[in-house]
């Protein structure tokens, strides 16, 4: 590729400079219709509006927020009660749970012993559920 005269070096420069001018030239010409334009928008009566109803909203959702902020710390007192309270009654009944289960045996065993005092008075009739299974050769004599 050919290299460039001195001259025409000279020429580049000075149309990189014109166009750099230009260009500067057109960027502050459109920076400053975009602050008119932000300026128009901070002017129309529909950002007044969306302005006050931003402030509405965000007012609403704060005392929301308050509100559900309160009920939210009185949940977790409740469930901290729930807990304490289970494991208070937790600690009472685990030896009331031992006692229950030792007296539920011992009266599981009675009702065993009576049941069977009882079945070996009748053993004419154990498994037997009607006349024609009886046998009664088995009733004792007495």
């Amino acid at each position: 590729m050919p290299r460039l005269t001195d001259a025409q070096k000279l020429e580049n420069k000075q149309l990189r400079s014109q166009r750099d001018a230009q260009y500067k030239l057109r960027r502050r010409e459109y920076e400053a219709a975009k602050a008119a334009t932000e300026q128009a928008i901070a002017e129309l009566p529909e950002q007044a509006a969306a302005d006050a109803a931003q402030l509405a909203w965000s007012a609403k959702l704060d005392e929301r927020n308050l509100a559900t902020d309160a009920i939210q710390r009185r949940i977790e007192a409740l469930y901290a009660e729930l807990q304490e309270t289970k494991e208070r009654f937790e600690a009472e009944l685990e030896p009331l749970s031992g006692a229950r289960k030792a007296t539920s045996n011992a009266r599981f065993d009675a009702v065993r012993r009576l049941e069977a005092a009882t079945d070996a008075q009748f053993p004419d009739l154990q498994g037997c559920w009607g006349p024609a299974q009886w046998k009664p050769e088995l009733r004792p004599q007495g």
